[in-house]
């Protein structure tokens, strides 16, 4: 598991590039410190392990970063050819006040019959809220009093706090597929706007679309949950499929202040045409249905954006009810030919290009494969682990929305450790 971090605006100039070099140097050279996987001679159970990751960086998101993640390996299965059980405990504080803990146990029995999974977080982060739909052209007229400032954005600064747990159990129908059940609460407080007072000066007149109520409440719901996954390798797939399904509800027996009934589908395809170059492929739906005039917290709408998906938008530039998305990436790894005679540091080395287009909703009268909000995009890869296949990836995307504001929301930068999907 890789914990995420929030994108802002970025600009390429020289404290960029240095910012840059800086984290590509902290990644290329952690100390990584491990115990022995090795079979008892008297129980066949695999010896523990420890791996301990030191995290420091600098973004111009967050400023200097310090934090330590470490990994416990453990063997429940006691069977060879299932995984070994882990448990990952991390965090780290950015000098902009943002903050992230979490706890994430992975427990996989014998043959992988079941797996457990969970998660608890803790964090403290800034956002921005671009309103609702597919359009996000609203004006918001920011002042802070005390610097005697005032700026004219199409989003809405803040910050918050939120608790959050998340727990599935699922067991293997066969090779590749497994079903069971998932949870999810999420609880966020102490919202507030960066700015002293803000002015909205255009919004959807029928819809609130800076409801605070949407952002500062509890939601728990619980999902019957599908997997089916034939990638070889997880981190680098060259072919196979990958599959999820959830089928959510939330209510308020459940603590839950928002009621409603979600359907999420997230399905990849792996192709390798030539060598190890390989055509990725994704398509996501998302529908969300409200029972009873019921609020949907915006954390738990479609979002589009971000370092994951839609690279190139901020995170949340587009969110409502529901979202039809697609996205297709190519990976070509220049580091496959043993015999050539180029530097050794250009077989560590590797190009993407990628595109995505995706499109919110409120109903299903506003679903249309006509002005979908369109990525582009180019990266990079540093191959940090030939044994695991996990790159250090580069890239940058641009939002190609005709009515987009270059500088504040629809070109990004991204470097993080292992592929978008």
């Amino acid at each position: 598991m890789i914990f995420e971090f929030k994108k802002g605006k970025i600009k390429l100039n020289r404290y960029c590039g240095k910012s840059i070099v800086l984290l590509i140097a902290i990644i290329m050279s952690p100390y990584l410190l491990r115990g022995q996987v090795e079979p008892d001679s008297i129980s066949g159970k695999r010896k523990g392990e420890f791996v301990v990751l030191p995290a420091l960086g600098y973004t111009p998101e967050t400023g200097f970063l310090g934090g330590a993640f470490t990994e416990y390996y453990f063997d429940v299965a006691r069977d060879t050819n299932a995984r070994m059980s882990k448990i990952l405990v991390g965090g780290f504080y950015t000098l902009k006040n943002q903050m992230f803990i979490g706890i994430s146990p992975e427990i996989y029995t014998k043959g992988e019959k079941y797996i457990f999974t969970g998660l608890i977080k803790y964090s403290k982060f800034s956002e921005r809220d671009y309103g609702l739909g597919n359009d996000s052209d609203a004006v918001v007229v920011q002042y802070d009093f005390d610097k005697n400032k005032i700026d004219t954005l199409n989003y809405l600064e803040y910050e918050y706090q939120s608790f959050g747990i998340e727990a599935g159990g699922f067991r293997k129908i066969k090779n590749g597929l497994y079903v069971g059940l998932a949870f999810n609460y999420e609880k966020l407080w102490d919202y507030d706007r960066f700015r002293d007072s803000a002015v909205i000066i255009y919004q959807d007149p029928v819809r609130d679309e800076f409801n605070p109520k949407m952002l500062s409440s509890s939601s728990s719901g619980i999902a019957l949950a599908m997997n089916y996954d034939t990638r070889k390798n997880s981190n680098y797939p060259k072919d196979g499929t990958y599959i999820q399904f959830r089928s959510w509800l939330y209510e308020s027996w459940l603590g839950s202040d928002f009621e409603y009934f979600g359907i999420t589908l997230d399905a990849r395809k792996y192709l390798n045409f030539y060598k190890e170059q390989v055509l990725a492929l994704r398509l996501i739906n998302e529908q969300r249905y409200p029972f009873d005039n019921s609020l949907i917290s915006k954390f738990d709408m479609s979002r589009v954006g971000g370092k994951i998906f839609a690279r190139g938008y901020y995170e949340g530039t587009y969110v409502d009810n529901h979202m039809l998305a697609f996205e297709a990436e190519y990976r070509i790894p220049l580091w496959l030919d043993p015999n050539s005679s180029i530097w050794q540091f250009w077989k560590r080395l590797g190009i993407v290009v990628f595109a995505s287009g995706s499109r919110v909703y409120e109903n299903w009268e506003g679903i249309s494969l006509k002005n979908m909000r369109f990525t582009a995009g180019l990266g990079g890869r540093i191959l940090l682990s030939a044994e695991q296949k996990v790159n250090i990836r580069i890239d940058i995307g641009v939002g190609l929305d005709p009515k987009s504001d270059f500088d504040k929301r629809s070109i990004g930068l991204y470097l993080y450790i292992g592929e978008a999907f």
